[in-house]
């Protein structure tokens, strides 16, 4: 039993889960379809573009939540189909910004998920289970940023990144040469790491904003436990017993991201914005794992798997239209190339190019305001064949956002 290749499975499907949606941390935002950078007119610039909280006078708390609901479908070379079960997980954000006494100068704090959140649940009786059976991926960073108006066309901004992630996994063990039924290996882990962001507003005339915000590499290094239970009689010596335990290590680097956009804001109030979104994947081009506990006679030890992935383009255009002084409606569109190469495509994971849109919807009331959003679509269908599991892939993602806000004068 090649028990270090599941193992490393067990590890990446967990992952892999995160690196398919960010940007959705903001209810305007996701309405304009991420096209943010250039606008950043809200307390969520803070994740967008940090040098846009000195367009805010005084002090501003906004905050929501994200409903997640990813779907994914494989149909087997031959044809059989087999559909993951639905979830829905819920993805917090909150943001506070404020002017300070010393002119021209703002900070303010973010805690939002950079890299989302989200999991996989197949059948543990269906064609997937030898590959995962569950995966669950979260994280959460916490923002704290400066920024400074230069002068009446240019702000600039920067601040630092502590970002938590957790994992969890599971995938049956194929004991069936050996006699018995299925095992099943689970493990769950946990990490952080630190890194920066910065931004540039600049207001290049009284209608256009140019817009460009970085955000760095995070390395994540991860600790937790791997379990095996149910293991066949026939091995069980190799592992003192019907179950089996060791902690494990290994590391990610979560990719930098870079944004660059205009916006154009017309007599009227309404925005248009165009956006260009680099995501540094190029990050995750290998995978070291290390047990505490190897158990060599069965094939179960520390492993290096090469993954090579890519860097890859988002293309964003957004619109905020003004209905009236209190409501505006919003809409955009988002085209993601695909990162992750046909190697280490899988059930848990099945990433490819996808094509998201968003609506929304802001009214306000006061110094109160609110924003309702909607950000998905279509992940394309994707045919394989690779060593993990050969099939076509096929899925949607979808985020429905509830967020509110307050000006403090």
């Amino acid at each position: 039993m090649h028990f270090s290749a599941l193992f490393c499975l067990c590890f990446l499907l967990a992952c892999e889960v995160s690196y398919a949606a960010s940007g959705v941390q903001g209810g305007k935002a996701n309405g304009m379809g991420t096209a943010f950078v250039a606008v950043a007119d809200d307390a969520s610039a803070i994740a967008y573009n940090p040098a846009g909280i000195t367009q805010l006078s005084g002090a501003q708390v906004y905050g929501g939540i994200m409903g997640v609901v990813p779907t994914t479908n494989y149909t087997s070379p031959s044809g059989i189909r087999q559909h993951m079960e639905k979830q829905i997980f819920a993805a917090p954000n909150l943001y506070f910004t404020s002017d300070t006494p010393v002119n021209k100068l703002y900070y303010g704090i973010g805690l939002y998920s950079p890299f989302g959140l989200g999991g996989t649940k197949w059948s543990t009786t269906g064609l997937t289970r030898y590959i995962s059976t569950e995966s669950l991926t979260s994280t959460f960073a916490i923002n704290p940023t400066v920024a400074y108006q230069v002068n009446e066309s240019l702000s600039i901004a920067a601040g630092f990144n502590y970002m938590y992630a957790q994992l969890k996994s599971a995938t049956n063990t194929n004991q069936t040469f050996l006699g018995a039924a299925d095992g099943v290996m689970s493990m769950k882990g946990d990490g952080g790491g630190f890194g920066y962001n910065a931004g540039i507003l600049f207001k290049a005339s009284e209608h256009i904003n140019i817009g460009v915000a970085y955000r760095s590499e995070i390395k994540v290094k991860f600790k937790g436990d791997l379990q095996l239970s149910g293991i066949a009689p026939a091995i069980q010596t190799l592992f003192g017993g019907p179950t089996y335990s060791s902690s494990f290590s290994t590391e990610t680097v979560f990719p930098s991201v870079l944004n660059i956009g205009l916006a154009y804001t017309s007599d009227g109030g309404s925005q248009f914005s165009i956006e260009v979104q680099r995501n540094g994947w190029s990050s995750i081009d290998r995978n070291v794992l290390l047990l505490s506990q190897p158990v060599p006679a069965a094939g179960l030890g520390n492993t290096i798997t090469p993954l090579q992935w890519k860097d890859v383009w988002q293309i964003k255009a957004g619109m905020n239209y003004k209905l009236s002084e209190a409501s505006e409606f919003r809409l955009g569109y988002s085209y993601n190339g695909a990162s992750e190469p046909e190697s280490t495509v899988s059930p848990s994971a099945p990433l490819s190019e996808a094509h998201l849109i968003g609506i929304g919807y802001g009214y306000k009331a006061g110094n109160y305001f609110v924003d309702l959003s909607y950000f998905g679509g279509i992940l394309v269908k994707r045919t394989v064949n690779n060593a993990i599991l050969s099939g076509s892939y096929k899925g949607q993602i979808h985020h429905v956002g509830l967020s509110l806000g307050y000006n403090i004068q």
